[in-house]
């Protein structure tokens, strides 16, 4: 087991433990540096907001000497559709860890989320799902050169 695969496990942790009095969770990354854990929280709820934390983590990384960073949040997963995950009726909440190596290796876990009555989560069921596609996927590139060959 690599230090991010355990570090992706330490966050799943985290993130059951978090998840027994919280019903939400922030979209965050984790990355560790030679002497500290660093943790940027991501704000998704406006589009400039999110496009600045994701300058701002690639910015650390790209200039620190992070060998990893792994990225948590919960999203909405639903069937192929012309409608967004989020307006789909049939969508599912999920929690999605990703994580990446410095040296390219990707690792990503998906998590459907089950709530009771009043909201809280009851269950993670893991769904299998893997993707490895997106620009949480690319921090380590500098800016600009994202998706590039």
């Amino acid at each position: 087991m690599t230090d991010l695969d355990k570090a992706m496990q330490a966050a799943l942790s985290v993130a059951r433990e978090y998840y027994e009095t919280n019903e939400y969770l922030m979209p965050i990354c984790l990355f560790e540096t030679e002497d500290k854990v660093v943790h940027v929280t991501i704000d998704v709820e406006d589009a400039d907001q999110k496009e600045l934390s994701l300058r701002i983590i690639r910015e650390l990384l790209v200039t620190t000497s992070a060998e990893y960073y792994i990225i948590m949040s919960e999203a909405w997963g639903a069937p192929p559709s012309e409608d967004p995950p989020s307006e789909n009726p049939l969508r599912r909440e999920m929690l999605i860890i990703n994580g990446v190596e410095r040296k390219g290796g990707k690792r990503c876990m998906v998590f459907r989320i089950f709530r009771d009555e009043m909201g809280a989560v009851k269950e993670l069921k893991d769904e299998g799902i893997k993707i490895f596609s997106g620009r949480f996927f690319e921090l380590f590139e500098p800016e600009g050169m994202a998706g590039r060959a």
